[in-house]
């Protein structure tokens, strides 16, 4: 971490209800404030951007999205994936990916947490079954949280640590 900035964190997430929506800012509430670190949300960052992409073809358009995604993935110090859905969320699968090849193993490794809350499927298990490819990273690089309040206190405990036990 730079002195005087706090943690970036990118959350990952599926964002095309509003429930998910309301989620994500639930979420990226509770960083904020309660872990105190910065958060960047695609959402944000592609409305912010709008005017840009919003005029242009399909194709490019998604381009222009991605972009902006992939911008908020390379500053970030630590990395948070909602993975309540089954299977995970196309873009987040991407968005983890992404993370994986550009700083993942053996480079400036970002720690990676994953939320599932959904009782019925992983049963409040933190090893449910994810996808291979989803999991590795979690497993990797930090950890599967059932809870909200389980994420906020991890993702608040690495920061700390990043920073030297001063947050």
């Amino acid at each position: 971490m730079h002195r005087g900035r706090k943690h970036r964190v990118y959350l990952a997430g599926p964002l095309f209800s509003e429930p998910d929506r309301l989620w994500c800012q639930h979420i990226k509430a509770r960083l904020e404030t309660e872990a105190s670190v910065d958060v960047i949300w695609p959402w944000d960052d592609c409305e912010a951007e709008r005017p840009r992409w919003e005029a242009l073809a399909p194709g490019p358009r998604q381009v222009a999205i991605a972009e902006i995604c992939r911008g908020g993935i390379d500053r970030c110090d630590i990395f948070v994936s909602l993975l309540d859905t089954i299977p995970s969320d196309d873009g987040t699968t991407w968005e983890m990916g992404y993370l994986w090849g550009s700083r993942g193993p053996l480079r400036n490794q970002v720690p990676v947490f994953g939320l599932r809350t959904d009782v019925i499927r992983s049963y409040g298990d933190s090893e449910a079954p994810l996808n291979a490819m989803v999991g590795a990273q979690v497993f990797l690089f930090g950890k599967l949280c059932v809870t909200a309040d389980e994420l906020v206190a991890e993702v608040r405990r690495v920061a700390e640590h990043l920073t030297g036990g001063q947050s």
